[in-house]
């Protein structure tokens, strides 16, 4: 249904010429809303034009007011002019840190000016620095704190507590702890310097901070902890926040007819070459390539139009979104391309899929692990000199990022695909050299076959593409409902009860109807690709059905196979009639009309006032609004979407029922 496209496309693509784009978009060193990102999003603009495809920059205020939606106001735009760290103190041990102009990641953004001249203080050292007992008997008034957290982490509380400045040499893990190991250690990059942000709050406003590399940061703990006397540097910053822009480059590939569109996101506000300079060079010879191939006329051009958007990650995208609302339902499906290509024979990692977010399951994923795994299977060759070149791949859950708009608030399905680990992620020795030309080959030809397919797709590719996606969510399920089976079997132990028996086979209906109507609406989104179409409407609901009966199945093999191993036979799930509130449950259909849930002071006063007394509720302890939020899609009842939850955690009929109510009267909800 693809294969045709690969061979064709892999000519044409570029992994040297992506490679390249690499290397240049590296040197802007791009972090948050900064004059130099906004350099480099012209450079993007001009090296879309100069491959024949429409670009233009769209600027929108960051200005620190300025809202859309209902998310926070966009933050001001800043600027790193200079800036020098020095011992001064003893006067033996005097020399320069570390300067901005050697390393801008030496200099967190958002930092504030020195006055005139800089300042000299001493160098406390805080042990952790994120709780108000790590301060206790330490006088930091004045003084500049040192910490191994990054330096956002303590700001709040050194402000407080009087500090003009932090330094950090932290190595912190990339915070992403569900797939870890490994976690990085201090010698994974002892020269490595990890890129830090201050938020620029009111209360942090004033601080400025520095980054250390571990070992040059080692020296100086040393210095401070067994000198004997007190350190002390000398630090001057040049740096303004003020009001300004934030940029969103806008290209496009048009199709042959029709207002439909794909979108490609890759976020341009990261320093590093893996993060994110890899993603939008392979943006560019994407578009690159698909216009050429349409020009030359090996690929007719497809009906629908294919757009690549950059901007800063996830925040930057938010003003287009807004001012584009009305073309949402026109967006078929989209990518997130962010942070790709890595040289997996040189750092290690894989490339990752990761899934759609529970809530808002779909056929993209599947549809892009059978390209990805198709790319893998290609000939090394195909892709560039060395025979030897890694592409490992493998799928995690949802992760987020760009892929936001997954969300059923956008309703435009968005894989992520990204390599992971890393060992020098969001750290100055992110660089072109760990970047592979012929893994940025492999990565821009899985995703240029996986827009043309969608931009071309009709009745027969959707019938496909919901026949693979049906395959796919049976197996999970089957998958999941052994997963279940095996950690039952081990806590029933030997002798189980009648009530532990029971609740076990309530817990696999739970989990095949989960999975099981996750894999229908997965499947029925196919139909996005034809929705006029008849013969792909009865195919796909068919294969739906296929899916249903699949899922029951399977949970009466588990219910069975657990007893076997249990010795004793499961009873089957009773039928539930639900809590007492079941009945007005199943009449409310919320629709949510925010991504995320506002911040209270958005509210009216009256629904602040309810929605504190809900969270003062014996039943609403330890419930988090945002577990349900998310499926709030205008299609689930509030019966269903508790029902469906149960597998994961309980919460209370009677508090989901009375959140949404608050929020229909504060009118960022409707029941449909």
């Amino acid at each position: 249904m693809f294969h045709h496209l690969l061979e064709p496309i892999a000519r044409e693509f570029s992994g040297k010429r992506a490679w390249l784009d690499v290397s240049r978009l590296w040197q802007f060193r791009n972090t948050v809303m900064t004059p130099g990102l906004r350099e480099s999003c012209r450079w993007c603009v001009e090296r879309f034009k100069e491959s024949g495809v429409s670009a233009r920059m769209i600027p929108y205020p960051a200005d620190g007011k300025t809202r859309y939606g209902t998310h926070p106001p966009m933050p001001l735009e800043w600027e790193g002019k200079s800036a020098t760290l020095s011992i001064v103190k003893p006067t033996k041990e005097a020399r320069r840190l570390t300067s901005y102009e050697e390393e801008a990641l030496a200099l967190c953004c958002r930092s504030a000016s020195t006055p005139k001249g800089g300042v000299t203080a001493q160098v406390v050292i805080l042990k952790d620095g994120t709780a108000e007992e790590h301060y206790k008997g330490l006088n930091v008034r004045g003084k500049i704190v040192m910490t191994e957290r990054q330096a956002s982490a303590v700001a709040s509380l050194a402000a407080k507590h009087g500090a003009i400045g932090i330094i950090t040499d932290t190595c912190d893990r990339p915070r992403m702890p569900q797939y870890e190991p490994p976690v990085r250690e201090v010698f994974d990059g002892p020269d490595a310097v990890q890129w830090n942000c201050l938020r620029g709050t009111d209360d942090t406003k004033h601080l400025f901070g520095f980054v250390l590399s571990p070992r040059i940061g080692a020296r100086l703990r040393k210095l401070v902890e067994t000198g004997g006397r007190p350190v002390v540097v000398h630090a001057e910053v040049d740096a303004r926040s003020y009001k300004g822009h934030s940029d969103v480059v806008d290209a496009v590939v048009p199709g042959a007819r029709g207002d439909e569109e794909l979108w490609a996101l890759a976020h341009i506000s990261e320093p590093g070459a893996y993060d994110n300079a890899s993603g939008l060079a392979a943006c560019i010879e994407i578009g690159r390539t698909l216009e050429a191939l349409y020009r030359k006329k090996i690929l007719p051009r497809p009906r629908r139009t294919i757009r690549f958007l950059f901007s800063t990650e996830v925040t930057g995208f938010l003003p287009y979104l807004e001012q584009h609302k009305k073309k949402w339902p026109k967006v078929l499906a989209g990518l997130c391309i962010d942070s790709v290509g890595v040289d997996m024979g040189k750092i290690g990692g894989e490339f990752v899929v990761f899934r759609s977010p529970d809530h808002a399951p779909s056929f993209i994923e599947h549809l892009t692990a059978e390209i990805t795994e198709a790319v893998h299977n290609m000939p090394c060759d195909t892709f560039g000199d060395n025979n030897y070149a890694l592409w490992p791949w493998r799928m995690e859950d949802f992760w987020g990022n760009d892929a936001f708009i997954t969300d059923t608030y956008f309703d435009i399905p968005t894989p992520q695909l990204s390599c992971w680990p890393y060992r020098y992620y969001h750290t100055s020795k992110d660089l072109p050299e760990y970047i592979s030309a012929d893994n940025m080959a492999r990565t821009g030809v899985m995703c240029a076959a996986m827009l043309y397919f969608l931009a071309n797709a009709g009745p027969r590719e959707a019938m496909w593409t919901a026949g693979l996606t049906a395959g796919k969510v049976k197996e999970r399920t089957a998958v999941k409902l052994n997963a279940e089976v095996l950690q039952l079997d081990k806590s029933l132990g030997k002798k189980p009860s009648k009530k532990a028996l029971m609740n076990a086979a309530a817990r696999l209906e739970q989990c095949a109807e989960y999975y099981g109507l996750m894999g229908c609406e997965a499947t029925a989104q196919a139909l996005r690709m034809a929705p006029k179409s008849v013969q792909a409407e009865r195919s796909i609901l068919a294969a739906i059905k296929n899916v249903s009966k699949a899922a029951d199945a399977d949970m009466h093999s588990a219910i069975g196979l657990l007893g076997d191993l249990a010795g004793k036979r499961l009873p089957e799930p009773p039928d539930e009639a639900g809590p007492p509130e079941a009945e007005k449950a199943r009449r409310l259909v919320p629709k949510r009309d925010a991504w995320r849930i506002p911040e209270d002071k958005l509210l009216p006063a009256a629904q602040r006032k309810k929605l504190a007394a809900l969270r003062a509720r014996p039943d609403c302890k330890g419930v988090s609004f945002n577990d349900f939020w998310p499926w709030a899609d205008g299609r689930r009842s509030i019966y269903e979407i508790w029902r469906r939850l149960r597998y994961k955690k309980e919460i209370p009929l009677a508090v989901m029922i009375d959140f949404f109510e608050i929020m229909t009267r504060a009118k960022v909800v409707k029941m449909v």
